[in-house]
């Protein structure tokens, strides 16, 4: 029987998988503030729905006869269309949720985001999720040979495929809701062929079938080996998921920089699911290390290196980890007769991993650590499945791997201490870590050892090498606890949730007499506030007076009139920050701040906050929870305007931004809130990885916006450079001398965009591709 309706199968539903991850984790994005959580959580959904998925086939090939198998699996598949035809009907697409669908507040995200996607793609989701281990299954049945597991490597070329594709030729020519059609058309022709495989296999005789050989099984007992059926995909999905987080927060948050882990995961499935000979275990246990000694110098140098840099590093981290996890997963598989309860381990150990990072990091971790706990499990994982399989190199005589782990790892913390900025850290670092004549000793110790059991044939080795194996996991365990206590020292402040980590320090300026405490997002600074009282209620950062909104607000024509006596402003802010911008309020002004993230709200808010920007401000001030989008909508629908003299939208100054802030529909929204005669829209563009202004020049040029770009280059203490768009429908107002004696020329020729919409919208294209000083 021809393999060809099989692999067509097995290939299309992964393909189509892979293709919906992105595209819903799209669409969900502005529901949810777009931070990277909205990924990581879809990515736990989708793992949860692949186990249920992998548990299905498991019971459907082994207590269903192939009748009912067949009869089954072609229901659901009818069912899975017709939920998406009703979703279509009642909605306008057969997978994105409709309008009704979104939260009416900023409480509980992660489980929202669950039950959405579950209301929405779980059923096809699922469907495609199983296609994969029950296609290898009826076809185990038709050839029970090892090859039945090149079908899974084919699944993952398909899955990674559709990754490749989506940010380079998906997402930057088809707007949202045409790639949901197409998706749903591709998933018709994908349930006419998985019919089609289920009606084969049905028919396959039993009479005919040949017995399916056993593969070899490893020398070591059953639990053991289901136990690593478990934690190695586990420490995998840990080591995706952190690695993820940590490409996104520490480096740059960029939504196609999911695809990137992702594929690198996907293609260690490939390599070692393909064939055993790419798993070469001492070459990439030497990898490993390489790769462990790379990322923890990377964690300590911090920004300090060149973002491709730390991409290159922390993916070659990934990659080996994923490699060693796999590979060894690969030698424990069994035959084909316990294949789909082979993948249901496999899939039970991803959904635990996705949970310790989803779920338990936030809520136990006050910052991104769990890349430093993935390091050190990975490194774990690759130990013990060396020592459970007596056929590895930790049992043969060749001592130089676990000796040069050792040599690796011993030297590491020592040699990280040199990076240590902290006084306190240093010294401790010298106290508690071998000295170097020490160290020499040690290592010539063990080596002497190593040798004098070689020479005479001892047993002595593998305990040696164990031994040696278990102290380099020690000094690497040292290392990275380190650094977490070199990142968290002194933080009069830490805080995580859904939304990101946030802490504050106290930090002095260069004249050595000022203090400030200043408000970090990762690796992004929003804000300080001196300590002074002469200068507490400073404009700071990105805020001052010769900044866009600054000046706006300074030079507004009911602040500064030559024959009318200033008037109060109402003015809005998308972003609470430091609430720096209150320091511009005067008695009858209101401000009212609209913040999606509720730890904000304790930093800068609440009485006892770490900074007094509203409570110092005369200002009247009013605070709104919640998406900024969706409370300005709810707001226009329930009262109408709010009639902003100024509206900031300040959402953009980190790397993870909301690009549904930035659209046709969200600006449209803006303007509805704007006074129509002296209304200003700021936008902050300041950005390292993103050049936002050929953006706000198409959204101008669409709405017929007078816009001015007001670069400030001031970089001191007190200040920071910063770029402002200043856009009015008032024509005039931004044509006055006090406007364009600030403003920036726009470019002659500036780059040719599309404009965003919520259908619409390209990263890709407006990426800086080196850092700019």
């Amino acid at each position: 029987m021809s393999i060809v309706p099989y692999a067509l199968a097995t290939f299309l539903s992964a393909f189509l998988l892979f293709a919906l991850e992105p595209l819903i984790g799209k669409a969900l994005l502005p529901w949810f503030g777009g931070v990277p959580a909205v990924w990581t959580t879809c990515m736990l959904f989708f793992q949860i729905v692949l186990l249920a998925g992998y548990g299905y086939a498991h019971l459907l090939t082994n207590v269903c006869l192939p009748r009912r198998q067949k009869q089954i699996h072609q229901g659901l598949l009818g069912l899975a269309l017709i939920w998406m035809g009703l979703l279509y009907f009642l909605g306008g697409s057969p997978l994105i949720p409709s309008v009704a669908w979104k939260p009416p507040d900023s409480s509980h995200p992660t489980g929202r985001v669950l039950l959405l996607l579950a209301a929405t793609i779980g059923l096809p989701f699922l469907i495609l999720a199983a296609n994969g281990p029950l296609v290898q299954a009826w076809w185990g049945r038709v050839r029970p040979d090892g090859r039945v597991y090149r079908l899974y490597s084919l699944s993952n070329a398909g899955s990674l495929l559709a990754l490749l594709c989506y940010p380079t030729l998906i997402e930057p020519h088809l707007p949202l809701s045409l790639q949901a059609k197409t998706w749903a058309a591709a998933f018709l022709l994908f349930t006419l062929v998985a019919g089609w495989c289920a009606w084969l296999a049905e028919n396959a005789s039993a009479a005919t079938l040949p017995e399916a050989a056993e593969a070899p099984s490893p020398a070591i007992p059953r639990w053991i080996q289901r136990g690593l059926w478990v934690l190695l995909p586990a420490g995998a999905s840990c080591l995706l998921l952190a690695t993820t987080n940590q490409m996104c927060q520490e480096v740059a948050v960029i939504p196609f920089l999911w695809v990137l882990p992702l594929a690198l995961y996907l293609i260690t499935f490939i390599l070692c699911f393909s064939s055993e000979r790419w798993y070469p275990r001492r070459v990439y246990w030497i990898a490993l290390v390489i790769a462990i000694v790379a990322s923890t110098a990377m964690l300590y140098r911090g920004t300090s290196s060149k973002v491709p840099l730390q991409l290159g590093v922390f993916s070659l981290m990934l990659f080996t980890g994923c490699m060693v996890c796999h590979g060894e997963l690969v030698r424990l598989k069994p035959s084909a007769r316990q294949l789909t309860l082979f993948y249901f381990w496999v899939s039970l150990g991803g959904v635990l991993g996705g949970l310790s990072v989803c779920l338990a990091a936030p809520n136990l971790l006050t910052g991104y650590f769990e890349f430093h706990i993935s390091i050190l499990l990975v490194a774990l994982l690759g130990y013990l499945a060396l020592e459970a399989d007596k056929s590895s190199w930790l049992y043969q005589k060749s001592p130089w791997p676990a000796g040069l782990t050792l040599l690796c790892m011993a030297a590491l913390p020592r040699f990280m201490a040199d990076y240590h900025e902290s006084e306190s850290l240093a010294a401790t670092s010298h106290t508690i870590l071998l000295n170097w004549k020490a160290y020499v000793v040690m290592v010539s110790v063990i080596g002497l050892i190593a040798v004098v059991s070689v020479r005479r044939r001892t047993r002595a080795y593998p305990v040696l090498a164990s031994l040696m194996l278990l102290a380099s996991l020690g000094f690497l365990g040292h290392t990275l606890r380190q650094d977490v206590r070199r990142r968290v020292e002194g933080d009069l402040y830490r805080g995580r949730n859904f939304f990101g980590a946030l802490c504050i320090v106290e930090v002095g300026m260069d004249s050595g007499e000022l203090h400030a405490f200043e408000l970090h997002h990762g690796q992004i600074v929003h804000g300080f506030q001196f300590f002074r009282a002469d200068r507490r209620n400073l404009a700071t950062s990105y805020y001052g007076p010769s900044s866009g909104v600054g000046y706006a607000l300074m030079h507004h024509p009911k602040r500064f009139h030559a024959w009318k006596p200033p008037g109060p402003l109402r003015v809005g802010v998308v972003g609470l920050g430091t609430g720096t911008l209150a320091s511009y309020g005067q008695p009858g002004d209101l401000f009212r701040f609209y913040e999606i993230n509720p730890l904000v709200r304790g930093i800068s808010w609440d009485p006892h906050a770490y900074f007094s920007y509203i409570k110092d401000s005369p200002a009247e001030k009013e605070l709104v929870m919640g998406d900024a989008r969706l409370s300005l909508e709810r707001e226009f629908l329930n009262h109408g305007s709010n009639h902003f003299d100024l509206l900031a939208v300040d959402a953009f100054s980190s790397d993870a931004i909301p690009v549904h802030l930035l659209t046709r529909e969200a600006v449209a929204l803006y303007l509805k809130h704007l006074e129509p005669e002296g209304g200003i829209l700021a936008i902050h563009i300041s950005n390292q990885n993103l050049d936002l202004a050929p953006v706000v020049w198409q959204l101008a040029d669409h709405f017929g916006l007078s816009a001015v770009l007001v670069a400030d280059e001031t970089d001191n203490d007190t200040y920071w450079k910063s770029d402002w768009f200043l856009l009015s429908p008032d024509r005039e107002l931004l044509n006055r001398e006090e406007f364009r004696k600030v403003m920036e020329l726009r470019p002659n020729n500036p780059p040719h965009m599309r404009l965003w919409t919520d259908d619409y919208s390209n990263l890709f294209q407006i990426m800086r591709w080196r850092n700019e000083e």
